[in-house]
């Protein structure tokens, strides 16, 4: 399976919306290996959800472990009565996003075979939940360009109506897939304009910060850039790098350097995507789907680097 960047929404939520540093919390000290084994009820849920924060955001190497406890709260959870159905289905869908992060950030495809499962669950159990259904669609579209291309526009309609609906939350969620597919689908070239119509100020979450995403401005404004560059249009792709450095708290941004050296070599990154033509994908050579997709916005200042 092909890289997916889905990284960038995992929570958006109130916090800091002033120039210092960040918040930063680690949310779990123990070992993953033995994390919630005697836990219960919304005790076993708060671990596990503390143990996928943790591995999102700090331990990144130890993602497999972390995913191993989350697996098994999860069978637990199924059998505990005194878990709501909103707690199960939040457990599904950290070990999705987990496994989506090893798939992108370390190179590790195997962790995310029970994906389509565990959305099709999720949703089974909190089928109000717009961010979880934003997941199920994105992933079902996913799975269709790569396996049903039939199924495609069929999937690609769910996802469409989802903007409709809710276009704050839908485009970061969709857009690190959309931007990365082959240019004659029209789709990062949709994206592009959906970039262009979106206004970071007038969201709160946009521009605030919190311990589980101290950097979205920053963060978010590079993605936009890397979206611009991959249609070739190197003024916006500028704009949104030059934007990126100067967002809230940017001064304490870890990944500031990516966006500096994308700015000295703006016409070179700009000639990688344009030299795979029209009809192929670029997922390969994207941040936003790449080593540091969850990181540029939920990495804290003091995390590991990842270079």
């Amino acid at each position: 399976m092909k890289r997916l960047g889905w990284c960038l929404v995992l929570a958006l939520g109130c916090g800091d919306d002033g120039a210092g540093p960040p918040p930063e919390q680690h949310w779990y000290e123990g070992a993953f290996e033995s994390a919630c084994g005697t836990d219960e009820g919304a005790a076993l849920f708060d671990c596990a959800n503390r143990v996928g924060w943790e591995a999102i955001q700090w331990r990144q190497e130890e993602r497999g472990v972390a995913l191993d406890a989350i697996s098994d709260a999860i069978v637990r959870a199924e059998s505990d009565p005194s878990v709501t159905d909103a707690q199960r289905a939040t457990l599904y869908w950290r070990r999705v996003q987990i496994g989506v992060a090893m798939l992108g950030e370390n190179g590790d495809g195997l962790r995310t075979g029970s994906a389509r499962e565990d959305l099709v669950r999720a949703t089974e159990l909190a089928p109000s939940d717009f961010k979880i259904g934003g997941w199920k669609a994105l992933f079902d579209m996913f799975v269709a360009y790569q396996t049903s291309p039939e199924e495609f526009a069929t999937a690609r309609a769910r996802v469409d109506a989802l903007f409709e609906s809710y276009p704050d939350y839908t485009l970061p969620v969709v857009m690190g897939v959309a931007m990365a597919m082959p240019l004659d689908t029209g789709y990062p070239q949709e994206m592009a304009r959906r970039v262009e119509d979106f206004d970071c100020s007038t969201f709160d979450w946009c521009e605030r910060a919190t311990a589980e995403v101290p950097f979205q401005q920053a963060g978010i404004e590079l993605l936009f850039a890397e979206i611009h560059a991959r249609v070739g249009d190197r003024a916006q792709a500028e704009e949104h790098l030059r934007r990126a450095l100067a967002a809230p708290r940017a001064s304490h941004w870890p990944y500031r350097f990516v966006v500096e050296e994308k700015l000295a070599d703006l016409d070179g990154w700009l000639a990688t995507f344009a030299a795979r033509g029209d009809s192929e994908p670029v997922f390969d050579l994207t941040e936003n789907n790449g080593r540091r997709s969850c990181l540029v916005c939920h990495g804290p200042a003091g995390a590991p680097v990842r270079r």
